[in-house]
């Protein structure tokens, strides 16, 4: 098992996965998009971490961030629970 204080970066994420919780303690280092695209990642890291509905919808990268993009590349996550997952944050 890694240690759950080890640095990670987005390179790292290309050849392994990680638990959430290593996930969470690097997520400020880490590319949001080599996170969607390369982790299995839960619903509520989703919303927490990745979900912008405030990004200025003008900007090239706003779609990154939306919920379409989100369930598109976590395809594990269903509507119905991203919709339950934004009522609680």
């Amino acid at each position: 098992m890694e240690s759950t204080n080890k640095r990670i970066s987005n390179m790292d994420l290309i050849n392994n996965k990680y638990d959430l919780d290593i996930l969470e303690k690097n997520v400020k280092y880490l590319s949001k998009q080599f996170l969607l695209r390369t982790q299995k990642l839960t619903v509520e890291f989703c919303i927490k971490y990745i979900y912008d509905d405030d990004i200025d919808a003008t900007d090239e990268d706003s779609y990154l961030f939306d919920k379409s993009h989100i369930l598109e590349t976590q395809r594990h996550i269903t509507e119905e629970e991203f919709d339950e997952a934004i009522k609680k944050y």
